[in-house]
């Protein structure tokens, strides 16, 4: 067999960089308007799955969907930002990571469910009282994608860029022998 070098991995922008950006302001927000988008994106297809799965105003599924997803996204952003701002790294330790993310998934639940709320003129924590099965059926879908989104943009991440001045970044893989 041949030792064929595979053709240069495509930089594609991802969602998860390997390392914050460093040399301006413009960097970081182009990064986040990034994960604005993509969030954005990602809670308009989660408010479309719902209007055909429950009936009802679509309006009003848009805005809880944006609502929670941008306040979890912001919390989680905004936070690993300002955690590891003397990393390079983009994300703080495990550990705080970890703290992070359970503050961002409940804070941002609840300051987005109180926007939806005030946009569709209902309590959504009188649930508890009339049903704490749709709200822990309701909490637990929310725990369930603000966790596996991550997964997703993170595994994008790691396959499609790396940083612009890493040794991987002008590396030619090989084909094994």
């Amino acid at each position: 067999m041949s030792n064929r070098s595979l053709p240069p991995a495509p930089r594609w922008p991802s969602a998860v960089p390997s390392r914050l950006p460093t040399d301006n302001a413009t960097s970081l927000a182009r990064m986040i308007g990034l994960h604005f988008l993509q969030v954005f994106a990602f809670n308009s297809v989660l408010a479309a799955l719902q209007v055909i799965a429950i009936p009802g105003p679509w309006s009003i599924k848009f805005v809880y969907s944006q609502a929670i997803g941008l306040s979890i996204w912001a919390i989680i952003d905004f936070g690993r930002l300002a955690l590891c701002a003397d990393s390079d790294r983009g994300w703080p330790t495990p550990l705080r990571a970890a703290l992070l993310l359970v503050v961002g998934i409940l804070g941002g639940y609840t300051i987005g469910t109180l926007i939806g709320d005030a946009y569709a003129g209902v309590s959504t924590w009188e649930l508890w009282a009339h049903s704490p099965r749709r709200l822990a059926a309701t909490l637990a879908g929310t725990l369930f994608v603000a966790s596996i989104a991550p997964t997703f943009s993170t595994a994008a991440a790691a396959t499609s860029i790396s940083a612009p001045n890493s040794p991987r970044a002008n590396a030619t893989p090989r084909w094994p022998s």
